[in-house]
């Protein structure tokens, strides 16, 4: 029982039984609108149970969660998910008492998830969840990107003249032979949208790279090297990967995508935008293995980044004004 007498909180051990909630999911669906919750769909759909994900370990797991709510009267007034051992997002949190209920949140977190590093969701939740853990556990917050929501439904982009350093290209779904590539991009990516401030371990990259690959999620775009171009690696194979873009999950009728990363020495030639519309276009035209019927794309873009926004919106995304932010725990020495 929740310290407040109203409150009700409720534990999930699997994503299942959190999907299996009916009030907890219609919390979950009052956010599709505003796509924060499609993040829910993205990563539930990949947890673990407890057991699963430490049955080699030799401590007591008994604590741990996959996700937690609190209701209020028998409605779900805010849920908090984790995504991974370190990572949990953060639902908008509705009722009487929204700042209640995101301090409920944050005990059951802190009680569950032993090495928390990120907090992700609306600004207004993550910033009191993180205060709740700085004041209680003594550690520092370091703040992080904070994204919009953009959603589209159609692909707008004309065709457009490359520019004279680039050269035209494809996309391709990524296969096992791409491992060492995509998980490159990874440890680079989390880099560029502050998520780490330090280059991940090319071991712990690579089993990320080659889970996603297996799942159909990683896409590339590439480009013929026997055309030449001064910016190209031809040295070991006739296509060099310029760029790449992933789904990161989706529901009925819609994906999201994100994962969108290009190395330095090939941005500014238009592979981005081309490898995030040739995807959208593939999707709405129904030729995504395993994601039929899509209306609609969503994607999470950084606020800041005036350059990436704009590539977003001249495809035919449209902005939300729907705002998620970051906060890392860092662990005072």
């Amino acid at each position: 029982m929740h310290p407040h007498s109203r409150f009700r909180t409720v534990a999930y051990a699997t994503s299942r039984e959190l999907l299996d909630d009916t009030c907890a999911l219609r919390l979950l669906e009052e956010f599709f609108d505003n796509h924060h919750f499609i993040l829910a769909f993205a990563h539930l759909g990949l947890s673990k149970t407890t057991k699963e994900a430490k049955s080699d370990a030799a401590h007591d797991d008994s604590n741990e969660l996959v996700a937690v709510a609190i209701f209020e009267e028998n409605e779900a007034v805010g849920i908090a998910y984790a995504t991974d051992e370190t990572r949990v997002h953060i639902s908008r949190c509705k009722g009487k008492n929204p700042k209640a209920v995101v301090f409920g949140l944050a005990a059951e977190v802190m009680k569950s998830m032993r090495d928390l590093g990120t907090a992700f969701g609306p600004p207004k939740e993550v910033e009191t969840f993180a205060h709740f853990l700085r004041e209680s556990l003594g550690l520092s917050l370091e703040r992080g990107l904070t994204c919009l929501s953009y959603s589209l439904t159609e692909v707008k982009m004309p065709e457009r003249k490359l520019p004279a350093k680039a050269l035209p290209g494809t996309l391709q779904l990524a296969d096992r032979n791409d491992v060492a590539t995509v998980a490159e991009f990874y440890a680079k990516f989390l880099i560029d949208v502050k998520l780490s401030d330090k280059e991940m371990p090319m071991k712990s990259a690579a089993k990320w790279a080659a889970k996603e690959i297996e799942r159909g999620a990683i896409f590339l775009w590439t480009v013929n090297s026997q055309l030449g171009g001064e910016l190209v690696d031809s040295t070991s194979s006739t296509t060099t990967v310029v760029s790449m873009v992933s789904i990161r999950g989706g529901g009925k009728n819609f994906v999201r995508i994100g994962m969108v990363f290009t190395p330095k020495r090939y941005r500014r030639c238009g592979y981005a935008s081309n490898a995030v519309a040739a995807l959208c276009r593939h999707a709405l035209e129904g030729k995504l293995e395993n994601h039929e019927g899509i209306k609609r794309i969503v994607l999470l873009a950084d606020e800041e980044n005036n350059s990436s926004r704009g590539i977003y919106e001249s495809i035919g995304f449209v902005n939300s004004h729907s705002r998620h932010t970051h906060i890392r725990f860092i662990k005072k020495a």
